[in-house]
């Protein structure tokens, strides 16, 4: 949905006076894994995710500013109503990580695992590709009286599961918990994971390395 302008904001906002900017955001954002590079198999899916973080999240500098407020306050007067609207939504996405609790036939039900907040979307195709039972992060755009997915997608093995939700039980209980650095630091173990086919699960995703401290970027 709206791939053009949301290619724009990306173009606009790594270019110019933002060419350094995302160049320091990308090393902040992959440092716990030096980076990736485009003959993995994940690098379209990961650079998507980073992307919509240094557009959406990322204060640029001392401004205070995203790019994306940037965009839409130089853009404000050449751009149509849809695309502003749907600009604005960005702004106010939920990146986070949930499980599924239900897909009927038009909605499908999602859980946020940080806040136990309840979420609803009508992208019942990409939940189904998504699958039950599994834990993932995404962001939720909410949308003309909905939520709509936006193009970050990780979707950790289901082996995991267990593992992950009890870590965050812990660190509820414990009051350590720090959403987005956990995001993160799982974003990580989803790399390694991926880069280290022939180490099991359980050995990435362990209790000790769920619950190693992190500091948070996003």
């Amino acid at each position: 949905m709206f791939s053009e302008i949301t290619d724009r904001l990306i173009q606009a906002s790594s270019t110019g006076e933002l060419g350094d900017e995302i160049l320091q955001a990308r090393e902040e954002y992959f440092s716990g894994v030096k980076d990736i590079n485009s003959e993995e198999s994940f690098y379209d899916e990961r650079m998507n995710a980073f992307l919509e973080w240094y557009c959406i999240e990322r204060p640029v500098g001392k401004t205070g500013k995203t790019p994306l407020a940037i965009f839409l306050a130089n853009m404000e007067k050449s751009i149509g109503t849809n695309e502003k609207l749907f600009l604005e939504a960005l702004g106010l996405s939920i990146h986070s990580t949930f499980r599924l609790k239900r897909i009927s036939e038009k909605t499908a039900t999602l859980i946020d695992l940080f806040t136990n907040a309840v979420h609803e979307t009508t992208d019942t195709g990409n939940s189904k590709n998504i699958g039950m039972n599994v834990v993932f992060e995404a962001r939720l755009i909410p949308y003309n009286g909905s939520n709509v997915y936006g193009r970050t997608f990780l979707v950790h093995p289901r082996e995991a599961k267990g593992a992950i939700l009890q870590e965050i039980r812990r660190a509820k209980k414990e009051r350590r918990l720090d959403a987005a650095a956990f995001m993160q630091h799982l974003s990580t173990l989803w790399i390694r994971q991926a880069r280290y086919k022939g180490v099991i699960t359980g050995v990435i995703y362990s209790k000790e390395e769920l619950s190693k401290p992190n500091t948070s970027i996003l």
